[in-house]
């Protein structure tokens, strides 16, 4: 009997390789883990403005289809066009403006439009205090895209539950689980004692840019006078008017690593200050494969697996991490334990192969075979 296989397309525009974003590190891995089930056949489709290095493209585990930025004025058909000469007919995005101004055009042309919601964005950015006139126009650009495309997905019941709020409640959304590559994140149990915190994330992200300011002004500071050894890594691209504001003896910017699991491995402990959230962190997950402690807030872990609470320590008191990050340093029983059961955690629930069935499902239901 011929096996079923599903030729699906992930639109994004501009630069992919090297990751610098988590978006982008959720949809590689995804990608990848597709390929490997030998039942999908994943493709790039890139918005191109020469910005990328093709050879970075030429060994990947999915084809990769550049279209030219010069193509914009009539964007829809060229990407259509690149979907059909590969015989697409199903295009993961995952912004709404896109969906809203490419999505009907593409549908006409007879692809299937998924909509990954990674944020309810009218919830982020409410948190984040915006202004109420932006606030209204995400919530009326994302209740159009789950409306224009054929499935969405999310990454959380609660997202969900929004989502379907959006006068929405018609159209079909599924919940997915938001996972890592666990195979590429060394796991190790630190037995030396550096007195190095680890931070991942965007600082381009407004939500990891107030974590940097809390990590910088209020956490730091109590923990110096605890131990002068301490100190926080801060992994991932960021502003250089952020940079010049927070550094300082204690505080590390790294900028975007390329070998995350090295990076990870330098560190003795992660922190996860974020107070504005939607969707699922991802980093949280990192920091468990890699076998760090962690300290997090509710937020943090928002969308996760109820089990997560057995690996890490949840506060959302900021003022009381350096005490508690202390705590976790000074009890070597409490800090193997942490490790080990977060690394599990991660390979239980949050490994991709583990998590592909809904994707599978929604292939299956929407797209041709070949």
């Amino acid at each position: 009997m011929n096996k079923k296989i599903y030729r699906v397309g992930f639109y994004v525009d501009g630069s992919f390789l090297p990751i610098r974003n988590g978006v982008f590190y959720s949809i590689y891995n995804l990608m990848k883990y597709l390929a490997a089930t030998g039942r999908v056949r994943p493709y790039l489709i890139i918005n191109y403005r020469g910005w990328d290095d093709p050879k970075l493209y030429s060994k990947q585990p999915f084809t990769t289809i550049f279209v030219p930025a010069t193509a914009r004025p009539d964007k829809a058909r060229a990407l259509a066009y690149a979907c059909s000469a590969f015989d697409i007919d199903c295009l993961h995005m995952c912004n709404a403006e896109e969906i809203n101004a490419l999505g009907p055009v593409l549908k006409k042309y007879g692809l299937k439009i998924i909509y990954e919601a990674i944020n309810v964005d009218h919830t982020l950015y409410g948190g984040l205090d915006r202004n109420s006139q932006m606030v209204r126009f995400m919530k009326k650009q994302q209740a159009r895209a789950i409306t224009v495309a054929n499935h969405t997905l999310c990454r959380s019941n609660r997202d969900r539950r929004q989502l379907a709020g959006l006068n929405s409640s018609r159209h079909a959304i599924t919940v997915y689980r938001g996972a890592i590559d666990a195979n590429a994140i060394q796991f190790k149990i630190r037995k030396r004692k550096r007195f190095r915190i680890a931070f991942l994330g965007h600082g381009y992200y407004p939500p990891n840019e107030n974590a940097i300011r809390r990590l910088a002004t209020i956490v730091l500071p109590k923990l110096k006078k605890l131990d002068r050894r301490y100190c926080i890594n801060i992994m991932g691209p960021v502003s250089e008017a952020l940079r010049n504001k927070y550094s300082g003896p204690g505080t590390v910017f790294f900028g975007g690593t390329k070998n995350l699991s090295r990076e990870l491995l330098a560190s003795d402990i992660a922190v996860a200050p974020i107070l504005e959230a939607s969707g699922t962190s991802l980093k949280v997950l990192d920091y468990l494969a890699s076998g760090l402690p962690l300290v997090a807030t509710s937020v943090s872990v928002r969308g996760l697996h109820p089990s997560v609470r057995d690996a890490c320590i949840i506060e959302d008191d900021i003022t009381a991490y350096a005490d508690r990050i202390h705590g976790i340093m000074q009890n070597y029983g409490s800090y193997s334990t942490m490790t080990v059961r977060g690394r599990k955690f991660v390979e239980r629930y949050y490994h991709w192969p583990r998590c592909l069935e809904p994707f599978l499902q929604i292939y299956k239901k929407l797209c041709k075979k070949i």
